[in-house]
């Protein structure tokens, strides 16, 4: 297994568990937090994989018959067990639908702007136009 993980294995991967409590030790002194992402299909086994590696196979994190895509979980290192839940009212997913289709609408101009200055570029008629532009300027300064 591990030689067909070979090309992606950096120099920089941690494969030893005292390496990485040493690493996230040096990282808690100097305030930085590590931040991870776990995403996957749905029902592959998210919470079951973080649940045994960080609860010893106790289920602490949510899941669920269908899908929690919705559900965002995280997880903050502190000396005692604690949590803190926070909900969103309908209000709050209405505004937050409506941020993401004001990015959604800003992020389709500026890619639309985008591909027009390649078309235009891209255009046999303007490119025509430049050349004859350049060879106008030669020629006039030539001249």
């Amino acid at each position: 297994m591990k030689e067909r993980a070979e090309p992606f294995i950096s120099e920089l991967t941690v494969n030893k568990t005292e390496v990485l409590e040493q690493t996230l030790k040096d990282m808690r002194s100097k305030n930085r937090d590590l931040k991870v992402g776990i995403i996957g299909r749905v029902k592959v086994g998210k919470s079951s994989l973080l649940n045994a590696l960080i609860f010893e196979g106790k289920e602490v994190l949510p899941k669920a018959t269908t899908p929690m895509t919705v559900s965002l979980t995280i997880l903050k290192y502190a000396e005692t067990l604690s949590t803190q839940v926070e909900l969103y009212n309908e209000n709050d997913i209405a505004e937050l639908k409506n941020d993401y289709e004001r990015y959604e609408r800003e992020f389709k101009r500026i890619v639309d702007e985008k591909m027009n200055k390649i078309r235009e570029k891209q255009n046999p008629l303007n490119r025509v136009k430049a050349w004859a532009k350049i060879l106008y300027i030669k020629t006039k300064k030539k001249h």
